[in-house]
């Protein structure tokens, strides 16, 4: 045993091997979890992803309706993804977490880079303690047990790679490596276009030109590396002409003089927000979830705000005195700030009321890990005069004390990630009075078509004072036209009765996404009442109406579902020929459940089909079952 510590080479490698494999068995439940969250808007219900056709107007679609998120490298990633595998979760769980553990080495090899350029001792053992760090911090949940955070990971890989290239030596293939790394990590996330900053800092710590001042190796970096910069120039002009022509627009949020005197001045909420992530960083034990409202938070006290703002003095102190004396720890400071930059409020977010999600974590952890185990905790220690076994014990303490919160927490958190049902129930036992909260809860308990959650909580809403808000009523309603009760009817009339008729305005698909209620619960609206209308009138006429109502409200890859029902009402109306065209289109596509929504649409048939006064065609011999085959 003795002679394999000594060896240095294997000892460090088993213990490489064994943390990395200790990871590996605490994340390993996640490939037996579900779709969830958004998942179901991006991809699950997302037929052109598995279509036969691939297209420049595919991979460009916004990610969520009514923004401008250009990611096509992500969406085509989901698209090989689907074609060779299909929609499995084992396959996209696991891909995330490969990705997962490339950034957790690319973080071990940028921290043992910068150990050794800084005459660190012990660099390959720096490096393997700044991995272990992002492998078991727990904001970096996020995005490795949800398939939708593979926009974070592969934002924060391709910029990882392109850092550990700029490190290596030099090249013009290395250059070239480095721009193609730039334009993935565009096409991955907006937050790629931080990238040449990153470089930039990157190419100033001090070691490599300890006598010039800031100022002069700014320069001597553009000077020493023009063929790079030139080439991210061109490239980030691409970039844009690309987003321009896609989107017809760079951003989708307008930046008004009123959110600037209100949410940045008033509210203070990039400063806020800055606090929460700092606080994320090194203790995120305590408020770890995937949703942190805003309403929930103490924002508006003075102790909050002045402390904020005492916080956000002290981070531009350190950031500018990190930057003039160019310090490894300094820059990589600097560096986790500019990868939250975007996500501080300083621009409108469409992240909801939110103040901050983890996985916009992602990037900025890679460098506050390599940060934290840059810092120079012998000269700390030193000047605290403190024995020698003394410093020894309280830094074994002190680390071991960390990493077993965040196992305790990885392994308390992860089955909660597992499925719908088990994530809403965390976020609402979190946040009882949050409206948002109890909605996703409910939604999921009627997916899994748990009646027992979905009865109990809606007595409870019965016997409070607030009644029920426009999303808990789309889903009463739900819950009642599942029961064949005609009071749904009432609930979906009123519903409507209140609604804009966004179907009828020109500019009404521009107008619905400023709307509170999402255009695919405005679609589950009208479809609903689709239903009651047979159901409760026998009016198929009307149903077909509300049913095209409903199809205005989706984007073109979300029609399937609705299309299914409106098969089976054109059944119903004798309109065969109708149903048919729309059945072999169907047909063609290999959308995600296709069969259960087949089946809901047989159910529909079969319903109407049962009632004795009602004698149609399709219902003699059960000859409408060919058009679901």
């Amino acid at each position: 045993m003795k002679q394999f510590i000594l060896d240095k080479n294997k000892y460090f490698f088993t213990c490489t091997f064994l943390v990395f494999f200790f990871a590996f068995i605490l994340y390993l439940p996640l490939l037996k979890a579900e779709y969830l969250w958004d998942d179901t808007l991006i991809f699950v219900t997302n037929g052109n992803l598995v279509g036969d056709k691939l297209t420049w107007e595919i991979l460009s679609e916004p990610i969520l309706p009514g923004t401008t998120y250009l990611r096509p490298l992500v969406t085509l990633s989901w698209f090989v993804e689907f074609h060779i595998f299909g929609q499995n979760t084992v396959i996209s769980h696991s891909i995330n977490l490969i990705i997962f553990f490339l950034n957790s080495l690319l973080v071990g090899i940028i921290a043992t880079k910068l150990a050794k350029l800084n005459a660190y001792h012990r660099a390959n053992w720096i490096g393997l303690f700044a991995s272990a760090l992002y492998l078991f911090h727990p904001a970096t949940l996020e995005t490795t047990a949800w398939v939708s955070g593979r926009f974070d990971q592969m934002v924060t890989l391709f910029c990882l790679l392109a850092i550990s290239l700029f490190l290596s030596k030099k090249s013009t293939f290395k250059v070239f490596l480095i721009g193609v790394c730039y334009l993935l990590a565009l096409f991955s996330k907006e937050l790629g276009i931080i990238l040449p900053v990153l470089l930039l800092l990157f190419s100033i710590i001090k070691p490599l030109n300890p006598e010039s001042s800031f100022v002069k190796s700014i320069k001597a970096s553009i000077v020493s590396n023009k063929l790079l910069w030139l080439l991210l120039v061109v490239i980030t002009g691409f970039y844009f002409i690309i987003r321009i022509y896609s989107m017809d627009s760079l951003y989708h949020s307008k930046f008004t003089s009123y959110y600037v005197n209100e949410i940045i001045i008033n509210q203070l909420k990039p400063f806020q927000t800055l606090k929460y992530y700092i606080l994320e960083t090194v203790y995120p034990f305590r408020i770890l979830n995937p949703i942190h409202p805003i309403n929930s938070l103490d924002l508006t006290s003075l102790v909050s705000k002045v402390s904020s703002i005492i916080i956000f003095f002290i981070v531009a102190f350190l950031s500018v005195v990190g930057l003039l004396k160019r310090n490894v720890v300094g820059i990589l400071f600097v560096c986790s700030l500019l990868s939250i930059s975007l996500v501080l409020h300083f621009i409108p977010l469409s992240i909801m009321d939110n103040l901050f999600h983890e996985r916009f974590m992602t990037l900025q952890l890679a460098f506050s890990c390599m940060m934290f185990s840059l810092i120079p905790y012998s000269k700390i220690f030193n000047k605290l005069n403190l024995k020698q076994n003394l410093k020894k014990y309280l830094s074994i303490i002190a680390i071991c004390s960390w990493f077993f919160y965040c196992i305790v927490t990885l392994y308390s958190v992860i089955p909660f990630w597992m499925n719908e049902l088990s994530l809403w129930y965390w976020t609402y036992q979190s946040y009882p009075d949050n409206e948002v909260m109890r909605y996703n809860y409910l939604l999921s308990a009627s997916q899994y078509d748990r009646d027992d959650i979905l009865t109990e909580e809606f007595e409870k809403i019965k016997k409070s004072d607030e009644g029920f808000s426009p999303g808990t009523q789309i889903l009463y309603a739900n819950y009642l036209l599942k029961d064949k009760d005609p009071e749904s009817l009432n609930y979906l009339e009123g519903l409507i009765q209140v609604l804009p008729k966004f179907h009828n305005m020109a500019d009404g698909k521009l107008k619905m996404n400023s709307f509170q209620l999402s255009a695919r619960m405005i679609s589950g609206i009208y479809s609903d009442y689709s239903g009651a209308m047979l159901i409760f009138k026998d009016n198929p006429q009307e149903a077909l109406k509300q049913n095209q109502i409903a199809e205005f409200y989706l984007r073109e890859g979300e029609k399937y579902p609705l299309l299914q029902y409106r098969v089976a009402t054109l059944l119903i109306l004798n309109r065969q020929e109708e149903a048919k065209e729309i059945s072999d289109e169907l047909k063609l596509q290999n959308f995600p459940k296709g069969d259960k929504y087949k089946q809901q649409s047989i159910n529909v048939v079969n319903l109407y089909c049962s009632k004795d006064n009602f004698e149609i065609e399709v219902c003699k011999n059960n000859k409408y079952l060919d058009y679901f085959k």
